[in-house]
């Protein structure tokens, strides 16, 4: 229940052409994303408390969150009938809240 009163922003996509991959550009954005989303609000308080991710399950790809600092917190248990992957949502925590109900 103390997740639910907390605030968070989702990145949709984080995509880079199979040529550039690797080099530290979808690192970066992430980087900024979360730079922005740690400046506090107009009365000081966090504007919000996580940034969260939703995918299907595969090992570069969970590499890729982890090393942004991103944990995982709810496994889906089937696979999904589209792609066989099981789905996985990752939250960084960027305020002390979140970091207290993790």
């Amino acid at each position: 229940l103390a997740l639910a009163r907390l605030s968070g922003l989702r990145p949709w996509r984080v995509v880079a052409s199979p040529a550039l991959r690797g080099r530290g550009f979808g690192q970066k954005a992430l980087e900024l994303l979360e730079r922005h989303v740690r400046q506090p609000s107009k009365d000081g308080t966090p504007a919000f408390d996580w940034l969260g991710v939703s995918f299907g399950l595969t090992a570069p790809l969970f590499r890729f969150w982890s090393r942004a600092g991103y944990r995982p917190v709810v496994m889906s248990n089937t696979p999904n009938d589209q792609t066989g992957e099981m789905s996985i949502k990752m939250l960084l925590p960027v305020s002390a809240a979140l970091e207290r109900a993790l």
